[in-house]
């Protein structure tokens, strides 16, 4: 379980990653990539359907994610998101099928109510508060990630 676990989250951050490039678009969930989405198959769909799906729908396959069973998707030039997202949605062998949406780690003190009671130590130990102050966010070809769940 702790590895599945680890999986995801690594997918998770990866798709994060992978999704600050090209053009973006808005919508009621939030920045997405325009061209692309993100689909997910039901377990019982071959390899051959996938690719089938993806083909006849889409202009391909951009990469598969595999410990989650996750496909992004590149859309065919002046294929809207919501047109492909219908027409993926409609196929029995897709579970889900989602704008590839755009998240990025917030850059800010913690919310965190141990924090400002003082029950925090580790950041306070480590000058985090000072490195806050700088409000940078670096060279964009630096990628630096913390993966905690909390799960031992």
């Amino acid at each position: 379980m702790r590895g599945r676990l680890c999986g995801a989250v690594l997918v998770c951050l990866a798709l994060s990653l992978v999704t600050t490039q090209g053009k973006q678009a808005r919508s009621a969930g939030g920045q997405f990539v325009d061209g692309e989405i993100i689909v997910k198959f039901r377990p019982n769909t071959t390899a051959t359907q996938r690719s089938a799906i993806i083909t006849a729908r889409a202009a391909g396959l951009i990469r598969r994610f595999d410990a989650v069973g996750l496909h992004r998707v590149r859309l065919r030039g002046g294929q809207g998101v919501d047109a492909a997202l219908a027409s993926f949605r409609a196929m029995p062998e897709v579970a889900l099928a989602q704008p590839n949406y755009i998240r990025r780690a917030l850059i800010a003190p913690p919310n965190d109510p141990f924090w400002s009671i003082g029950f925090q130590w580790g950041p306070v130990k480590i000058q985090a508060p000072e490195v806050w102050e700088t409000y940078t966010t670096g060279d964009p070809g630096v990628v630096v990630a913390s993966i905690d769940t909390g799960v031992d």
